[in-house]
């Protein structure tokens, strides 16, 4: 594991996490102190790779102003957007995504509250741009001849989030069991190996439909919010929004069922307690999903990665688990990623729609690469 995650001391001493996510944070703005500056990067990579040209009469010779994403053609006269197409089509704030990258690819992971602090975004921007990372990171694991598949049930110990795909009153980790379900109904009593798929369009238009029922000051306010109690103050500093939105906000969380909210203004997610586990359960969940029984190492990867998971997020959702896992091999592999390398896996993936983020649903097997 790599020197900087581990300088914090058992007595305390040391710069916390915190600090030194903002540590990195100011040796990024050193080099890149504006959206100018990211806009020239980006403009670089985008040309390296796969060269900045007019998208209406295919000629190379197009002129970039400092701190524009448009080219102009000089053969035609059309204004083309250098960004188009590729994973940095639309985006607002290139510095924020390129700070998110730094760190990313340094092995240090954010939650979607602390870089908006540090980016100066908001909590749901934050969220989507971690969220692409993670997707690009997950895809290279297609290409690792170390990557092994084992059933997301291994992971229960990380999944005490709810999501909209919860069902209601019930305990996060009983996603797992409707996700079951829904594999066993698909291949007429047989799991499969899953990929339930966010190419499903029936699946992604219901996903959709029940993620957007949260507003963007609502799932601000959701990822804040852990396990431990957390009071009405400390989460209005973490979004930075006024007292009456974040109330009303939380309001609507606790009807949903999402949030609870205990006496002295404290509120956490709602993780009612886990239901026991049935008779050889626990046994049974490693082959589940078309996986095979992991071995010892095997399971220490997999305890590694619950910790990794709790320790810097407090659990996390089943439907997002396979995203974090990839989040967890960039953690830890300092010799596959750095920012240069995971800067160039971005520029070579495609465009990752909002929707598409919503639609995400872990699979039955999910993929890591042992550490």
């Amino acid at each position: 594991m790599p020197k900087f995650l581990n300088l914090l001391a058992a007595d305390g001493s040391g710069p916390d996490r915190g600090a030194l996510l903002r540590l990195k944070w100011q040796e990024f703005v050193s080099q890149c102190p504006d959206d100018g500056a990211a806009l020239a990067e980006l403009h670089k990579i985008v040309d390296d790779y796969r060269g900045v040209g007019c998208k209406k009469c295919h000629s190379m010779l197009v002129e970039k102003e400092r701190g524009e994403r448009s080219c102009r053609c000089h053969c035609c006269g059309t204004g083309n957007f250098f960004t188009a197409g590729t994973f940095f089509d639309g985006i607002r704030r290139p510095m924020a995504w390129l700070g998110a990258i730094w760190l990313v690819g340094q092995g240090i992971i954010p939650s979607a509250a602390s870089f908006a602090k540090l980016a100066g975004v908001s909590t749901s921007t934050a969220w989507e741009i971690l969220k692409k990372i993670k997707m690009v990171v997950q895809d290279q694991m297609e290409e690792e001849s170390l990557t092994q598949a084992i059933s997301s049930a291994c992971y229960l110990g990380a999944i005490c989030k709810r999501s909209l795909k919860t069902p209601a009153d019930a305990h996060p980790i009983a996603e797992q069991a409707e996700m079951e379900k829904k594999g066993l109904n698909q291949q007429g009593g047989e799991r499969v190996n899953s990929d339930l798929a966010v190419d499903s369009p029936a699946l992604q238009e219901a996903d959709a439909r029940e993620t957007q029922a949260l507003s963007p000051i609502e799932l601000a306010v959701y990822e804040v919010l852990s396990s431990e109690h957390k009071h009405l103050d400390f989460i209005c500093s973490q979004i930075d929004l006024p007292v009456g939105k974040v109330s009303s906000a939380l309001m609507m969380l606790v009807l949903e069922g999402l949030v609870e909210r205990q006496p002295g203004e404290l509120y956490s997610l709602a993780t009612p307690v886990s239901p026991p586990l049935a008779p050889g359960r626990r046994e049974q969940s490693f082959t589940q999903g078309g996986a095979s029984d992991p071995g010892v190492h095997q399971r220490e990867n997999i305890a590694v990665g619950i910790a990794f998971i709790r320790d810097n997020f407090h659990g996390v959702s089943r439907k997002y688990l396979q995203l974090f896992l990839a989040a967890h091999w960039c953690h830890v592999d300092r010799g596959r990623w750095s920012p240069r390398s995971l800067l160039m896996a971005c520029s070579r993936f495609r465009a990752v729609s909002y929707e598409e983020i919503l639609a995400y649903v872990s699979p039955l097997s999910v993929k890591i690469v042992p550490c």
